[in-house]
């Protein structure tokens, strides 16, 4: 499940994981700025605002399993981030704060598992949960910020829906803030895995973003909010890294993306991308005026 939450507009959100986990918005929600591209902005309180997002195999977690978003916080009072289960001890996944940040699993017998960690300050922050068949375990900001060793345990499992922001609809603890990039792996991210990524680019800083999720058409559309959106000539929509990708056949098959200020880089900066390679000769162009390529 990843869902960008990029549609700026509308009450689904879509899944580019390629597992149809297409979420519906409800309660008092809106569309704002997020960490990257649009976001959702939550009320909280008794506003009742949430995805839901039916059931599925995909979501049924059996082992190793991470779910990370980005969340904007504005308030400390009792608020869900996600849960797949029924009432009591009879969930798949749950985390939730209440004064500290709690992850919890169950397992067949209704027993539940959970670690805790201080909330941090208002303001973005990045929340990662994962099991990894040993421990639970919570990173902030790509940090690890507690664990808790449970073993190898057998997770419950049943066809309720996945819950984003609420326990249930009638529940009045509804999530604050604003969430972003909100996806579930079925793998556990080490210390190490998050550590790896770039973090610390602002969100001012990027110039654009494309997630090549579209699936179909030949627009793809840039997340940064500079509105670089490129056109598609000769590519094929295939499954990708994550979500949906452009394979390039090697003859006449390219990105268009109109000139526009930002795209005019004139001081340092960085050009990042998934790419699996099928053939050993290639090249990437940085400008075109004057053949400057890296081949």
């Amino acid at each position: 499940c990843s869902l960008a939450l990029d549609e700026g507009e509308g009450t689904i959100v879509k899944d580019s994981s390629g597992n149809n986990s297409e979420g519906e918005v409800h309660g008092e929600a809106t569309w704002t700025e997020g960490k990257s591209g649009k976001a959702l902005s939550l009320k909280g309180a008794k506003s009742k605002n949430y995805i839901e997002i039916p059931d599925q195999e995909s979501l049924q977690l059996t082992g190793k399993f991470t779910i990370e978003f980005w969340w904007k916080k504005v308030s400390g009072g009792v608020q869900i981030f996600f849960r797949k289960g029924e009432s009591g001890n009879n969930y798949n996944y749950y985390a939730w704060l209440e004064k500290k940040i709690y992850f919890s699993v169950s397992d067949r017998d209704e027993k539940a598992y959970a670690v805790s960690v201080p909330s941090p300050g208002n303001g973005w922050h990045q929340l990662t949960f994962v099991y990894d068949g040993q421990e639970l375990k919570i990173y902030i900001d790509k940090e690890l910020a507690g664990s808790k060793k449970i073993g190898k345990i057998t997770l419950f499992t049943d066809e309720s829906p996945l819950y984003i922001g609420t326990h249930n609809p009638d529940y009045s603890h509804s999530l604050a803030g604003t969430l972003d990039e909100f996806r579930i792996l079925d793998e556990a991210l080490t210390l190490e895995k998050p550590k790896a990524e770039v973090t610390n680019i602002q969100v001012s800083d990027i110039i654009a973003h494309w997630h090549f999720d579209e699936g179909e058409g030949s627009v793809v559309k840039d997340s940064s909010g500079n509105n670089n959106h490129g056109k598609v000539s000769g590519t094929n929509w295939v499954r990708g890294k994550k979500g949906f990708a452009l394979q390039f056949p090697g003859k006449g098959n390219y990105i268009s993306i109109p000139n526009s200020p930002s795209l005019q880089i004139k001081g340092p900066f960085t050009i990042d991308f998934w790419l699996s390679i099928g053939t050993k000769d290639f090249c990437f162009s940085l400008n075109c005026k004057g053949n400057r390529f890296i081949s």
